[in-house]
This record gives structure tokens, sequence and C-alpha cells, in this order.
């Protein structure tokens, strides 16, 4: 018997995951982990060995995070930037020097000298001020010129006392690796040898090892701007690879009321204007985490050109004018689709071609001292209350689903491996929004009828709401608005073509 486990990241990234009656997938999640979210899959012989590898993988990524990240002033990465000279351990050498190398590969598009130009646009947001193309241009030029010497036989770093590095575009993958590592060998020490499996994601980058699916992990990548649920746009198959997407998003900067895009570009010192969105896969998430970065400043050819002259290397580009772009063997990597026409599934009366239903709510910020993100879950049945589809989960996994109570003891409890839950940056309460397309659980069109949406939130030291839509899906838009609650704002859902 193979159960079906679908993992869902709406960052960018989504990771479709099967098992076998050989082992068990066991999915954790947990917020605030390198300043977004941390998700695992682990598929091994029961629960005790699976959070035991967990606990390690968490383990190493704290070790690091106390070394590498430039939001504690007191990590080694910060006490640093405050001194000229200083010898360091080997992890921060190996990254310092690892910018170097892939800015010497790259030509120059990928940095870690950016701090300062970083720190400038970051001021442009608050001031509601551009920076002028002369300034941005001296500090791009200054960052190149800056004298930095590395010294391997005493991991020692000399560098101007004003001069800061900011590691944020590599460091993250590294961790990945670094800690990937840590579970693989948690896994060996208990005796699991080829019996287990990890997919690692932290924050929409993601690595893979060992078997899952049958030595295969399903990666989706989403588009630009899409719904957190939202289909991919692609989705490929990897194994003992890694994937990263850089492109326009919720991190994009804001000044005044114009948008740029985060990247900045080490050439002109300014948000680089080329790229929408840049997925690479390579060998390491060290590696695809910089040229993500790398490829979304260098130019559409050069990219291409980089990619495919480094095994191992493949990307995806959608231009600022939304061409897509990809490297020679891309198509290798693409797995075929699982959705059926509505003549292979028998169904005489699909939805109207284009046509999908789009939920938009809000969860509102709650002004007390212990307040924790609810924990949300969306689903469509009929009007049996048989499930047709589950459109998202938010929230901790295992342990969490059974306070959304009304979908654990109508849903969840009958369907134990069937999981699907955002895995991208943890947000603070804001605007929402999913997208279901159409297709129930199993990748059949559903036909013209009647529904009920479910949505229900429930949150940690507070409360619980649940709320109910019939939807009339036929040939004509159906909308309605459901009035806010407690944990949710106003709900708001359109049945029409896609917008």
């Amino acid at each position: 018997m193979t159960l079906k486990l679908k993992y869902i990241s709406a960052g960018f990234l989504a990771v479709l995951l099967s098992q076998t009656a050989l082992a068990e997938s066991f999915k954790f999640h947990q917020d605030h982990v390198l300043g977004t979210s941390f998700d695992m899959v682990v598929d091994a012989p029961n629960i005790q060995q699976a959070q035991k590898i967990k606990s390690e993988t968490l383990a190493e990524i704290k070790r690091l995070e106390k070394i590498l990240s430039t939001w504690s002033p007191q990590s080694e990465i910060s006490k640093l930037n405050k001194t000229g000279a200083k010898t360091v351990s080997s992890e921060l050498f190996y990254v310092l020097k690892s910018c170097e190398i892939f800015s010497a590969k790259t030509d120059g598009a990928f940095s870690c000298r950016m701090d300062e130009l970083i720190k400038t646009w970051q001021a442009a947001e608050i001031n509601a001020t551009e920076p002028s193309h002369e300034r941005t241009q001296q500090l791009a030029l200054k960052a190149e010129a800056t004298v930095i010497t590395l010294t391997r036989q005493t991991s020692s770093v000399t560098k101007p006392i004003d001069f800061n590095f900011n590691i944020d575009g590599i460091a993250k993958g590294y961790i990945i690796d670094k800690a990937l590592q840590a579970g693989i060998r948690s896994a060996q020490g208990q005796g699991l040898s080829g019996r287990f499996g990890i997919v690692l994601d932290i924050g929409g980058d993601i690595a893979v090892h060992g078997l899952i699916d049958n030595a295969h992990a399903r990666v989706g990548i989403l588009g630009v701007n899409a719904a957190d649920n939202s289909a991919p746009v692609e989705t490929l198959v990897l194994k003992d690879q890694a994937i990263a997407t850089s492109g326009s998003g919720k991190r994009d900067l804001k000044v005044g009321a114009r948008s740029y895009s985060h990247i900045i570009s080490p050439f002109t010192g300014r948000p680089q204007l080329k790229t929408q969105q840049v997925s690479v896969v390579a060998p390491k998430a060290e590696t695809a985490d910089a040229l993500a970065t790398a490829f979304s400043t260098m130019g559409v050819a050069t990219a291409l050109s980089y990619a495919n002259t480094h095994e191992g290397v493949e990307t995806m580009i959608i231009t600022a004018g939304g061409a897509r772009f990809t490297s020679k063997h891309w198509k290798d990597l693409t797995a075929k689709t699982v959705k059926k026409s509505a003549a292979e599934a028998g169904i005489a009366n699909p939805l109207p071609k284009g046509f999908s239903v789009n939920i938009a709510y809000k969860i509102p910020r709650i002004n007390v001292s212990d307040y924790e993100y609810p924990y949300v879950v969306v689903w469509v049945t009929d009007m049996n209350k048989k499930l047709v589809r589950s459109l998202t989960m938010i929230g901790k996994q295992p342990l969490w689903v059974e306070e959304n109570y009304v979908f654990w003891r109508r849903v969840g409890r009958k369907f134990p491996a069937m999981v699907e839950t955002l895995a991208q940056p943890s947000r603070a309460p804001g605007q929402y929004n999913l997208v279901w397309d159409g297709y129930d659980q199993e990748g059949n069109p559903v036909p013209q009828g009647e529904y009920i949406l479910h949505i229900e939130a429930s949150r940690e030291h507070g409360g619980h709401q649940y709320v109910k839509q019939t939807l009339n899906l036929g040939d004509d838009i159906f909308e309605a608005i459901i009035d806010s609650g407690d944990e949710l704002g106003q709900i708001d859902i359109h049945y029409g073509k896609d917008h």
C-alpha cells in the first residue's frame, strides 16, 4: 500500500512526496528558524528515529546561526564586522572564502560586499527617497575596490574597520547543507543506512537526500506573486539535489510609490531590473543559493551559459518582461503532470475553462502579549461533507492539527498521511489568498454543482473559529462575503475566470 503526502511551499516552492510501506514520512514544522520557517520531511521506520534526526538537524542550524547570522549582534559575523582584523572559526572563514570564489566565478554578479548598499536602500524605504544613481554607483565601486585579506593558514580576516560583510546571499544555503549532513549522520548513527530520506526546507530553499517516493522528491516552483496554495508552474523531480529561487515578492523594496527588487546589483548598486524570478538546481544548497542571486543580475544569456557549462547546475529564468528561459537539461528534471482531463476522468460537465475559486482572507493583529500566529485549515467538501480537496494547512505538524477539531474530526484523522502545509517565510498577520482550481484530491476535475468551503482557525493562547460557505459552481460567476470573526477577518470568495 502506498500512502500520499503532499507538502506545499507558498513562498516559491512545493514538495510532493510519497511513502512506501517500508518507512513512514514524518513532517515537522517550526517558525522563527533563521528568521523564517523550518520544514522537514523524514522518511524513517518510526517517529522516534525521525525526531532524533530532526533534533540533531535543528541543533546544527542553531549552532551555525550563532556564527553566521547578520541579524544577531552577538554572532561571530557581527563581531567581525565591528573589527578590522580577526581570527575566525573555520565555518565563517569557509563562507567568506566562498563569497569571494562565487564572486570570481560570476564575474562579480554575486557579492558579499553589499552591506552599505543594502542599508542605503533600506533607509530609502524609510525616508521614501530614492538614492541618486551617482551615489549608488560610488558605493558599488567602493565595495568592489575594498581590499580584503583571507589567510587560510590562520583562518584570519583583515578588512577596513568601517567595512561590513553581508553574507545573507549564501549563508542560508551553507547552513542547509551542513544541517542536512547532521541529519544524515544522525540517521546513519541509528543504523538506518539507506533506509531513510530527508527533505529540508528553510524559507523556501530546499535540499533533498535519500529515498523519498522511491528515490525521487517532486519539487514544485510557484509563479511570481502566486497565491499561497497556487499550483506550481513547474514541477521537478530531484534526488540528492538542492533548489533555490529568488525573485519578486514580499521582500521587494518600496520607496515611495515605487516597488523595486530586493536584489541589489553589485555592478550598479541599484535594484536589478532584468528578471522576475530565477530558480537554480545544484548539487548543494550553497551553490543554488548564491547562483540564484547571481543569475538575477548577470543577464539571461550569461546566466544560461554559466548553467550550461557547469555540471549539475540547471536554471529557469523568468525575465522582467515575462519571457521564460531554461538551461539545456532543465527539461530532464521536469515531472509529468498528474492532472486528468475531464474526458479521462469521465466528467461530462466540468467547470468552465479558466474558472477557479479565489478566497481572500485576513488574519488580524490581536494586541496581546503572548500572541501566536493562528493555525489555519481550508478545505472543500461535497454537500454530504465528503472531502473533495484540502486546500491548505498553516501550522505545526503533526501536533497542531487536532486543535482545528472540526477538520480533524471530519477529515484529518481519516487521512493521517495527507498533509498540505505552507512552507514559507513567517509573515505578520495580513492578507492571504488561496485558489481552488476545480480539481479534487486525486487530480480529477470536479463536475459543476454545489460544494461547501470550510475555513477553520485556532490559536495557541487564543480562540477558535470555524466558518463555512456553500459554493454554487456552474457557468455563471459566483461571489460571497463571510463576516469577520475573532481569528479571521472578512473572507471574500470569487468564482469565475482566473484574474
